[in-house]
């Protein structure tokens, strides 16, 4: 079960939130990339509430890490199954993994 864990993670931490930033929020990805994870988070899920699969891949990312909210994988799970359903290929493989 731990290795599972650490492979989770491992995959997960490839993948993070280093996607393309003209199609995110960009508040979002400046302040991720500045590592001001209460603003990236505020403004991912501010995008992932009104449908952005790319936001709510990088919440999901943010929730397996806890990066400004506590490590919550079921919380994840939730954001990646979101993105996952419309189409999201690095949602879906992070769903995957879990």
């Amino acid at each position: 079960m731990k290795r599972a864990v650490v492979v989770i993670l491992c995959a997960v931490a490839l993948t993070g939130c280093k996607q393309d930033p003209s199609e995110l929020d960009k508040a979002g990805k400046a302040a991720y990339d500045r590592k001001d994870y209460t603003a990236a988070f505020k403004n991912y899920r501010k995008a992932g509430e009104q449908g952005d699969a790319k936001a709510q891949t990088c919440l999901g990312f943010m929730c397996t890490k806890g990066q400004s909210v506590l490590q919550d994988y079921a919380e994840a799970a939730k954001w990646y199954r979101k993105a996952a359903e419309q189409g999201n290929a690095l949602a879906q493989f992070n769903l995957g993994l879990f």
